[in-house]
């Protein structure tokens, strides 16, 4: 709980779930351009998170590593910041969300990122997503969204175990 502050080296890849668990003091983390990976709640508990939590996300340099879920209302659109490069696990997982957009920069969209069986209580709901030029997408990250019934996959390179499982009118 002592730790106030933390750099990372460039060439680190993957910071796994609750890497920073019990650092409650911890304010300043300056992550580097390599990591592509935000395992779940890997910053939740930090000084830093807790400083974000009022914002509809919380941003660690260009990866989203959480969220205000009080934030989306059933007509908000959520709209992933431009310059954003990934979205952890778990991040918006059981949030309703009925409009989506990713931005160019986006390439990696982690475990469970948007999975949830509360899409169903939408009168407004999500039916299309554009990944533009995400490259990943990790398992579960879509479960459950069963109203999506077009996706542009153009770019994908990966599509994780159950990825867009239980999404029963997918038709394109």
């Amino acid at each position: 709980s002592a730790l106030t502050n933390v750099t990372l080296n460039e060439g680190l890849r993957d910071i796994d779930m609750n890497a920073f668990d019990g650092c409650t003091n911890l304010a300043d983390i300056s992550l580097p351009d390599s990591v592509i990976f935000v395992g779940k709640d890997a910053l939740k508990g930090t000084a830093f998170y807790n400083a974000q939590s009022s914002n509809d996300m919380v941003i660690c340099g260009t990866i989203v590593v959480g969220n205000n879920k009080e934030a989306y209302g059933k007509d908000d659109p959520c709209v992933i910041p431009s310059g954003i490069t990934s979205i952890g696990d778990n991040v918006f997982q059981g949030i309703e969300i009925n409009e989506l957009e990713f931005p160019y920069s986006l390439r990696y969209i982690g475990d469970y990122a948007f999975s949830g069986e509360s899409y169903v209580s939408s009168d407004k709901k999500m039916t299309e997503i554009n990944f533009k030029n995400v490259e990943y997408i990790g398992n579960h990250a879509f479960q459950y969204c069963d109203y999506i019934t077009d996706l542009d996959l153009y770019a994908v390179k990966h599509i994780g175990d159950y990825g867009f499982y239980w999404c029963e009118i997918l038709k394109t």
